[in-house]
Protein backbone atom coordinates (compact mmCIF):
# COMPACT_ATOMS: atom_id res chain seq x y z
CA UNK A 1 0.00 0.00 0.00
CA UNK A 2 1.10 3.59 -0.51
CA UNK A 3 0.06 6.35 1.15
CA UNK A 4 -0.40 9.79 -1.09
CA UNK A 5 0.94 13.15 0.32
CA UNK A 6 -1.89 15.80 -0.69
CA UNK A 7 -0.11 19.22 -1.35
CA UNK A 8 -1.61 22.34 -1.50
CA UNK A 9 -0.32 24.60 -4.71
CA UNK A 10 -2.02 28.01 -5.97
CA UNK A 11 -4.95 27.42 -7.98
CA UNK A 12 -5.15 29.65 -11.09
CA UNK A 13 -7.42 27.43 -13.50
CA UNK A 14 -10.43 28.22 -14.67
CA UNK A 15 -11.47 25.03 -16.78
CA UNK A 16 -13.34 23.14 -14.55
CA UNK A 17 -13.60 19.16 -15.01
CA UNK A 18 -16.93 18.67 -16.85
CA UNK A 19 -16.73 15.33 -17.70
CA UNK A 20 -15.92 12.14 -15.88
CA UNK A 21 -12.45 11.33 -15.82
CA UNK A 22 -11.77 8.51 -19.06
CA UNK A 23 -8.16 8.76 -20.05
CA UNK A 24 -4.86 8.48 -17.97
CA UNK A 25 -2.24 10.14 -19.27
CA UNK A 26 1.49 9.58 -18.42
CA UNK A 27 4.02 12.48 -18.51
CA UNK A 28 7.80 12.30 -17.40
CA UNK A 29 9.23 15.51 -15.22
CA UNK A 30 11.88 16.12 -17.16
CA UNK A 31 13.39 18.68 -14.73
CA UNK A 32 16.51 20.41 -15.28
CA UNK A 33 18.03 18.64 -12.14
CA UNK A 34 19.08 15.18 -10.87
CA UNK A 35 16.81 12.51 -10.34
CA UNK A 36 16.67 12.58 -7.03
CA UNK A 37 15.42 16.45 -6.66
CA UNK A 38 12.68 15.81 -9.66
CA UNK A 39 9.60 15.80 -6.96
CA UNK A 40 11.20 18.90 -4.95
CA UNK A 41 11.61 20.46 -8.54
CA UNK A 42 8.10 19.85 -9.45
CA UNK A 43 6.32 20.61 -6.67
CA UNK A 44 8.40 24.43 -6.43
CA UNK A 45 7.26 24.96 -9.96
CA UNK A 46 3.87 24.42 -9.21
CA UNK A 47 3.45 27.05 -6.27
CA UNK A 48 4.85 29.92 -8.36
CA UNK A 49 2.60 32.55 -8.57
CA UNK A 50 1.45 34.16 -11.54
CA UNK A 51 4.41 36.90 -11.20
CA UNK A 52 6.56 33.92 -10.74
CA UNK A 53 5.83 32.35 -14.39
CA UNK A 54 3.59 29.57 -12.09
CA UNK A 55 0.12 28.26 -13.74
CA UNK A 56 -0.37 26.57 -10.63
CA UNK A 57 -0.80 23.11 -10.78
CA UNK A 58 0.24 21.49 -13.75
CA UNK A 59 -0.87 18.11 -12.94
CA UNK A 60 -2.64 16.04 -10.66
CA UNK A 61 -0.40 13.33 -9.16
CA UNK A 62 3.47 13.21 -8.87
CA UNK A 63 5.57 10.11 -8.80
CA UNK A 64 9.24 10.78 -7.61
CA UNK A 65 12.13 8.56 -8.31
CA UNK A 66 12.07 6.67 -4.96
CA UNK A 67 8.04 6.18 -5.21
CA UNK A 68 6.55 8.77 -3.51
CA UNK A 69 3.16 10.14 -4.73
CA UNK A 70 2.45 13.40 -4.47
CA UNK A 71 -1.61 14.52 -5.53
CA UNK A 72 -2.07 18.37 -6.17
CA UNK A 73 -5.96 18.28 -6.61
CA UNK A 74 -8.81 16.42 -5.50
CA UNK A 75 -10.36 14.86 -8.90
CA UNK A 76 -13.76 14.81 -8.13
CA UNK A 77 -14.06 18.68 -7.03
CA UNK A 78 -11.41 20.96 -8.54
CA UNK A 79 -10.92 22.39 -11.73
CA UNK A 80 -8.91 20.25 -14.70
CA UNK A 81 -4.53 20.50 -14.62
CA UNK A 82 -3.05 21.70 -17.38
CA UNK A 83 -0.74 19.06 -18.01
CA UNK A 84 -2.16 19.19 -21.28
CA UNK A 85 -4.03 21.45 -23.74
CA UNK A 86 -5.31 21.69 -27.17
CA UNK A 87 -3.84 20.59 -30.58
CA UNK A 88 -4.14 22.73 -34.00
CA UNK A 89 -7.09 23.74 -34.45
CA UNK A 90 -8.12 25.46 -30.42
CA UNK A 91 -11.29 24.95 -27.94
CA UNK A 92 -14.14 25.52 -30.73
CA UNK A 93 -12.94 21.97 -32.12
CA UNK A 94 -11.38 20.34 -30.10
CA UNK A 95 -11.17 18.94 -26.37
CA UNK A 96 -8.20 19.74 -24.12
CA UNK A 97 -6.53 16.96 -22.56
CA UNK A 98 -7.17 17.47 -19.22
CA UNK A 99 -11.46 17.88 -19.57
CA UNK A 100 -10.90 14.24 -19.97
CA UNK A 101 -8.02 12.82 -18.49
CA UNK A 102 -5.87 12.37 -15.23
CA UNK A 103 -2.40 13.44 -15.44
CA UNK A 104 0.58 11.43 -14.05
CA UNK A 105 3.92 13.13 -13.85
CA UNK A 106 7.03 10.39 -13.52
CA UNK A 107 10.62 11.43 -12.25
CA UNK A 108 12.86 11.46 -14.96
CA UNK A 109 15.58 14.25 -15.57
CA UNK A 110 15.63 16.56 -18.40
CA UNK A 111 17.90 15.26 -21.61
CA UNK A 112 18.71 16.09 -25.30
CA UNK A 113 17.09 14.95 -28.84
CA UNK A 114 20.11 12.08 -29.67
CA UNK A 115 21.27 11.21 -26.19
CA UNK A 116 19.82 8.04 -24.55
CA UNK A 117 17.46 8.87 -21.85
CA UNK A 118 17.52 8.08 -18.43
CA UNK A 119 15.56 5.36 -17.11
CA UNK A 120 12.49 5.34 -15.05
CA UNK A 121 13.37 4.01 -11.44
CA UNK A 122 11.39 0.68 -10.57
CA UNK A 123 9.90 2.42 -7.74
CA UNK A 124 8.70 5.19 -9.66
CA UNK A 125 7.38 2.60 -11.68
CA UNK A 126 6.03 0.45 -9.48
CA UNK A 127 4.64 3.24 -7.56
CA UNK A 128 2.47 4.81 -10.82
CA UNK A 129 1.29 1.46 -11.49
CA UNK A 130 0.03 1.25 -8.50
CA UNK A 131 -1.72 4.65 -8.28
CA UNK A 132 -2.94 3.63 -12.09
CA UNK A 133 -4.55 0.89 -11.28
CA UNK A 134 -6.41 2.28 -8.31
CA UNK A 135 -7.49 5.00 -10.72
CA UNK A 136 -8.39 2.55 -12.95
CA UNK A 137 -10.71 1.22 -10.22
CA UNK A 138 -12.16 4.23 -9.16
CA UNK A 139 -13.00 5.88 -12.36
CA UNK A 140 -13.57 2.76 -14.56
CA UNK A 141 -10.92 3.37 -16.87
CA UNK A 142 -9.46 0.10 -18.77
CA UNK A 143 -5.72 -0.49 -18.62
CA UNK A 144 -5.41 0.08 -22.16
CA UNK A 145 -3.02 2.07 -24.22
CA UNK A 146 -4.42 4.38 -26.53
CA UNK A 147 -2.34 4.80 -29.44
CA UNK A 148 -3.04 8.64 -30.55
CA UNK A 149 -6.09 11.01 -29.59
CA UNK A 150 -6.93 12.96 -31.82
CA UNK A 151 -9.04 15.43 -29.42
CA UNK A 152 -11.77 16.43 -31.55
CA UNK A 153 -15.27 17.19 -30.10
CA UNK A 154 -16.47 15.72 -32.63
CA UNK A 155 -15.51 12.30 -32.21
CA UNK A 156 -16.18 10.27 -29.23
CA UNK A 157 -13.34 10.30 -26.45
CA UNK A 158 -11.29 7.58 -25.92
CA UNK A 159 -11.21 5.10 -22.84
CA UNK A 160 -7.76 4.20 -21.59
CA UNK A 161 -3.97 5.30 -20.94
CA UNK A 162 -1.33 7.27 -23.30
CA UNK A 163 1.57 9.64 -22.95
CA UNK A 164 1.43 12.94 -23.80
CA UNK A 165 2.99 12.31 -27.11
CA UNK A 166 0.40 10.42 -28.32
CA UNK A 167 -2.39 13.44 -28.17
CA UNK A 168 -3.06 16.27 -30.52
CA UNK A 169 -1.80 18.48 -28.10
CA UNK A 170 1.84 16.34 -27.63
CA UNK A 171 2.22 16.36 -31.47
CA UNK A 172 1.37 20.35 -31.61
CA UNK A 173 4.00 20.94 -29.11
CA UNK A 174 7.12 18.46 -29.96
CA UNK A 175 6.32 16.27 -26.93
CA UNK A 176 8.14 13.22 -26.55
CA UNK A 177 7.17 12.10 -22.92
CA UNK A 178 7.47 9.28 -21.20
CA UNK A 179 9.31 8.77 -24.93
CA UNK A 180 11.15 5.19 -25.57
CA UNK A 181 12.53 4.61 -22.03
CA UNK A 182 8.87 4.06 -21.01
CA UNK A 183 8.26 0.46 -21.89
CA UNK A 184 4.36 0.32 -22.30
CA UNK A 185 3.61 -3.42 -22.49
CA UNK A 186 5.86 -3.59 -19.01
CA UNK A 187 3.90 -0.89 -17.36
CA UNK A 188 0.38 -2.27 -18.14
CA UNK A 189 1.48 -5.45 -17.23
CA UNK A 190 2.44 -4.33 -13.77
CA UNK A 191 -0.51 -2.02 -13.62
CA UNK A 192 -2.65 -5.49 -13.87
CA UNK A 193 -0.64 -6.99 -11.20
CA UNK A 194 -0.59 -4.69 -8.77
CA UNK A 195 -2.39 -5.16 -5.71
CA UNK A 196 -5.11 -2.16 -4.56
CA UNK A 197 -7.05 -2.46 -1.30
CA UNK A 198 -10.38 -3.76 -1.29
CA UNK A 199 -13.03 -1.78 0.95
CA UNK A 200 -13.55 -2.99 4.26
CA UNK A 201 -16.66 -2.57 6.49
CA UNK A 202 -15.17 0.57 8.41
CA UNK A 203 -14.19 1.88 4.99
CA UNK A 204 -17.68 1.88 4.38
CA UNK A 205 -19.42 2.73 7.10
CA UNK A 206 -16.81 6.44 6.94
CA UNK A 207 -18.24 7.11 3.52
CA UNK A 208 -21.48 6.05 4.69
CA UNK A 209 -21.10 8.95 7.54
CA UNK A 210 -19.53 11.57 4.68
CA UNK A 211 -22.93 11.11 2.78
CA UNK A 212 -24.93 11.86 5.32
CA UNK A 213 -23.37 14.61 7.12
CA UNK A 214 -21.27 15.63 4.22
CA UNK A 215 -18.15 15.21 5.42
CA UNK A 216 -15.89 12.52 7.17
CA UNK A 217 -11.61 13.69 8.13
CA UNK A 218 -9.86 12.28 4.86
CA UNK A 219 -12.29 10.80 3.27
CA UNK A 220 -13.87 11.48 -0.30
CA UNK A 221 -16.80 9.85 -1.72
CA UNK A 222 -18.51 9.02 -4.97
CA UNK A 223 -21.05 6.93 -6.30
CA UNK A 224 -19.79 4.24 -8.48
CA UNK A 225 -20.43 0.57 -10.52
CA UNK A 226 -21.72 -1.76 -7.62
CA UNK A 227 -18.69 -4.26 -7.40
CA UNK A 228 -19.09 -7.39 -5.31
CA UNK A 229 -16.43 -7.77 -2.51
CA UNK A 230 -15.00 -11.68 -1.77
CA UNK A 231 -17.88 -12.05 0.88
CA UNK A 232 -20.51 -11.35 -1.52
CA UNK A 233 -21.77 -8.24 0.00
CA UNK A 234 -22.66 -5.74 -3.10
CA UNK A 235 -20.86 -2.01 -2.50
CA UNK A 236 -22.51 1.35 -4.38
CA UNK A 237 -19.73 3.78 -3.09
CA UNK A 238 -16.51 4.01 -3.81
CA UNK A 239 -14.44 5.19 -1.32
CA UNK A 240 -11.28 6.70 -1.95
CA UNK A 241 -8.80 8.62 0.45
CA UNK A 242 -6.89 11.34 -1.39
CA UNK A 243 -7.98 10.29 -4.69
Amino acid sequence: MYEIALVDVPEFTNRPRKYAPAIITIHATRGHTSMELQDESVINWFSNTPDRGGWGATADFLVSSDGVITQFRDINAHYGAFAAGYGQYGSSREYAVDEHAISIEIAQPAYNRGEQPPMFTSASLEAAAWLTRRLSDIHDIPLLKIPFWHQLRNRPVPHGLLGHEDTANGKRLGKHDPGPAFDWDSFLQMCRNAYVEPLTKADMAKAFTALYFGHYPGVHVKWGDARVRDDGWTERLLLTKGL
